[in-house]
Parts: structure tokens; sequence; C-alpha cells
């Protein structure tokens, strides 16, 4: 729970160079980030480079972001909301954001935001990639055929498989 906490990043402590970041709840002393678990650290380096990208684009100078496996050290539920958070800092500036993932709860929280409006569905694309026999193999999927596939209990990891060891639902709506 960090409702009312500060982040903020300032000097490293014990006179090492650089900088460090750090929480701060009210009324406490600052908490340095590297002193929680790795999904916090995790998550507050991927949004502090989301930040300071975000506060240096323009139109003329755009912006990307390469994130590989965004799911590491987080909890599905801590996922989603920084997921949530990543796509607010790049909503309506020109940066574009590059997950590559092995994660269904990934594909599923970038799904359930398409689904609620939080994201356009025009904004989002996933591809999948697949090794076979010395050819690179590609397949996308837009909105739309994403949450057809999710929606039938097909696993968009897995291409030309049929059973696979984790079937998805994705709720209908009623």
């Amino acid at each position: 729970e960090l409702e009312g906490a500060v982040v903020s990043i300032d000097d490293a402590p014990d006179g090492q160079k650089g900088e460090s970041g750090y929480i701060r709840f009210p009324g406490q002393t600052r908490l340095a980030v590297d002193h929680f678990g790795d999904g916090t650290r995790h998550a507050f380096k991927a949004l502090a480079s989301l930040i300071a990208l975000a506060e240096s684009v323009d139109d003329e100078h755009p912006g990307l972001f390469l994130w590989e496996d965004p799911e590491l050290f987080m909890h599905p539920a801590t996922l989603g909301s920084l997921l949530r958070e990543a796509m607010k800092l790049v909503q309506g500036k020109p940066i574009q954001v590059f997950m590559s993932t092995q994660s269904l709860d990934v594909v599923a929280s970038l799904t359930e935001m398409l689904r609620n409006k939080r994201v356009s569905e025009n904004d989002v694309m996933a591809f999948r990639l697949a090794l076979s026999n010395g050819s690179l193999r590609a397949s996308w999927f837009d909105y739309r055929n994403l949450i057809t596939w999710l929606e039938e209990g097909k696993d968009p990891r897995f291409w030309m498989q049929g059973e696979t060891l984790l079937q998805y639902r994705l709720e209908k709506e009623s």
C-alpha cells in the first residue's frame, strides 16, 4: 500500500556516487528503493525511465521504450497496476513501447485495458514469433483477433498447436 507515499530521486547514501530512488511515507523516514523487493525495484526502474522519456519527447523528437519481460518479479495484480501506470505515462505522447513477453498475464492485462477503453484499440498490436527448422515465422494480432483467440480459449503464444498446458478463457461480457 503506497497511499500518501512520495517517490523521489536523491543523492546516493553514504558518499556513494550517483543517485538513488527513495519512497517516503507521511511522517516517516525515507526508504531506499533498494530496500524493497525485486518487484518494487523492477517497477521503479521501468517507471522512472518512462517518466524521464515522457518529459523529454515532443513531436520532432519521439521516443522509443524497449521493455523486456515486464512480468519479472511481479505479482499478477501488481503487474496490471504497473502496466496501467506505464500506459498513462505514454498516452498522448509520441512514444512507442515495445514489450517482449511470454506471459499470458501481460497479454490479459493489456487486453483488459483495451476492453475497458483505457487504451485505444488502434494503439496496440501483438506479434508472435516462432523459430521452426531455421525459419522465423511471425503472426500478429490486433485487438479484435486477440480478443477472439482469448474468448475461444486459445493461447496466442502457441501457433498451430492443439491443446496447450495452460488454457485461458477471457470472461465474456454479459
